[in-house]
């Protein structure tokens, strides 16, 4: 059948649209395979680590008694010129613990995430262990690290694990539009 100004015996041929142009390397973006580079393969190695010094810390808190973080709560409110009762102590000793504990965990499993997706190339991952071992750092010296060397050693292993975050060949590395292994 043919369409009403086509004549009986006049029928073109189809002929199919022509086939896209393809993209040339500038519309594409950068377009090879980039290798993960040295930098950041160290700064996932010091992200492991602090993910142990975390782990440590949580150790710390499930080895010290209960007996001890009641004394030193107490020695604390003496200093104060505070007074609380002996269950008040037992419970706040109890509340820190857990707390220190849960928060321990938590910032373990935040920065081994993290630092994976770092390590995949993700920019957003990054970004977010910073302001992750920040937030660590700053609780630790609130004294939920279970000691204040351990604290240094994250601030130190956060810094430096920064450094090799954000130099020129991991900026490549995390550069948007790149294809990675």
């Amino acid at each position: 059948m043919t369409g009403p100004s086509e004549p009986e015996g006049q029928r073109q041929p189809f002929e199919p649209m022509p086939a896209a142009p393809s993209l040339n390397e500038q519309e594409l973006g950068r377009t090879e395979v980039v290798g993960r580079p040295r930098s950041v393969d160290m700064a996932f190695i010091l992200w492991l680590v602090t993910v142990v010094a975390l782990l440590l810390s949580l150790v710390i808190y499930l080895a010290v008694s209960a007996a001890s973080l009641e004394e030193t709560i107490r020695v604390g409110l003496e200093r104060q010129n505070r007074t609380m009762s002996a269950e008040d102590i037992k419970d706040a000793a109890a509340l820190y613990r857990t707390l220190a504990i849960v928060i321990n965990l938590v910032f373990a499993v935040l920065v081994a995430a993290f630092a994976f997706a770092m390590r995949g190339g993700k920019n957003w991952a990054r970004i977010t262990l910073i302001v992750v071992a920040g937030l660590n750092v700053v609780l630790g010296l609130f004294g939920f690290s279970g000691s204040i060397l351990i604290t240094l050693a994250e601030l130190v292993l956060a810094g430096v694990a920064v450094v090799f975050m954000f130099r020129g060949e991991a900026k490549a590395y995390f550069g948007s539009g790149q294809l990675r292994r």
